[in-house]
C-alpha cells in the first residue's frame, strides 16, 4: 500500500502536466479537449439502450458559470453536428457542419461528445489588488514551469498509472458518463433495457429503506456503470461505479445468496 500511496501523491501534478501538454495544441472544435469534455465511443453507444442515449442527448444545461454543448456523429451525417433538441422518442434535431438544421435518427448515432465550456467574466481590479494578483501570477508561473518539466515523464508513465488503477481522471470520467446514462432509471427499467444483473447486494438504510447494488457483466454496461446503486425510497439509480468490490467490505449482504429478495 505504501508504493500505491506514493504514486497517488504525485499523480495530481502529473495529471496537470499532461493536461497542460494536451491543451497547447490547436484542433477543430470536435477534436479539442475543452473544459469538461466527455466522449461516448461507438462501442459504448452500442451498449446503451435508447432511453440512456436520450438521457445523454437531453443533458445540456447552461448557467452563469458554464455552457454545455453536445455534438454527435451519425451514419446519416457528413461530419459532426450540434444537438439542438429531441424530437419524439426516435429522432433528434441537430445543426450540421453547414449550419443547416436537420432531423436524424437516434439509432443512427455512432458517437457523442459532450463539451462544457467555462464562462470567464472579467472583473475590474482596484489599484490595491493589482500588486497582489501580479504576485499570485508570478507564483503560478513558477508552478507551471515545475509541472511543465514533468510532461515527458508523465506521458511515459501514464500507461503504468492506468494499469495499476491510478488513472483517477478516467475513473471520474467513466463515472460521470455512466451517471448520465443510467441515473434515475428504476429497477424495472434496468431489467427491461439492460437485463438482469449477475449479482445483487443489499443493506438496510434507516432513512431510505433497503438500498441495493446491482453488478453487471462488462459487456452489458459502460465501464463506469458496472455497479449501479439503487435507493430504497425512490427505487432509482443514484450512484454508479466502475469498482464492483469496495462495497462488499461494508455492511452489504448478497441478496441472491441469502435469498432476501
Amino acid at each position: 500500500m505504501i508504493w500505491q500511496n506514493r504514486f497517488q501523491n504525485i499523480i495530481a501534478p502529473v495529471s496537470i502536466a499532461i493536461l497542460m501538454a494536451s491543451g497547447c495544441a490547436t484542433a477543430p472544435y470536435w477534436e479539442t479537449t475543452s473544459y469538461g469534455t466527455m466522449k461516448y465511443s461507438q462501442a459504448e453507444i452500442e451498449r446503451l439502450p435508447g432511453v440512456s442515449i436520450r438521457n445523454i442527448l437531453s443533458s445540456m444545461s447552461e448557467n452563469e458559470h458554464n455552457r454545455e454543448q453536445i455534438f454527435v456523429r451519425s451514419t446519416s451525417l457528413d461530419g459532426p453536428a450540434e444537438v439542438n433538441r429531441l424530437d419524439g422518442q426516435e429522432d433528434v434535431i441537430v445543426t450540421n457542419r453547414y449550419g443547416q438544421e436537420v432531423q436524424i435518427k437516434i439509432a443512427q448515432i455512432t458517437e457523442i461528445k459532450r463539451i462544457r465550456r467555462l464562462k470567464v467574466v472579467p472583473r475590474k481590479k482596484s489599484i490595491g489588488e493589482e500588486t497582489t494578483e501580479a504576485g499570485e501570477v508570478l507564483t503560478g508561473t513558477g508552478e507551471v514551469l515545475i509541472y511543465a518539466s514533468l510532461v515527458p515523464v508523465a506521458i511515459a508513465m501514464w500507461p503504468f498509472f492506468r494499469a495499476i488503477g491510478l488513472d483517477e481522471g478516467k475513473n471520474d470520467d467513466d463515472k460521470e458518463k455512466a451517471s448520465l446514462a443510467y441515473g434515475g432509471m428504476s429497477k424495472e427499467d434496468l431489467v427491461m433495457y439492460v437485463g438482469e444483473p449477475k449479482e445483487k447486494y443489499c443493506r438496510e438504510v434507516k432513512e431510505s429503506g433497503r438500498d441495493e447494488v446491482w453488478v453487471y457483466e462488462k459487456d452489458k454496461v459502460l465501464r463506469g456503470g458496472r455497479a449501479l446503486f439503487i435507493s430504497g425510497d425512490k427505487g432509482v439509480v443514484y450512484h454508479t461505479s466502475h469498482n464492483t468490490t469496495f462495497f462488499k467490505n461494508l455492511d452489504w449482504y448478497d441478496c441472491m445468496l441469502t435469498g432476501k429478495q
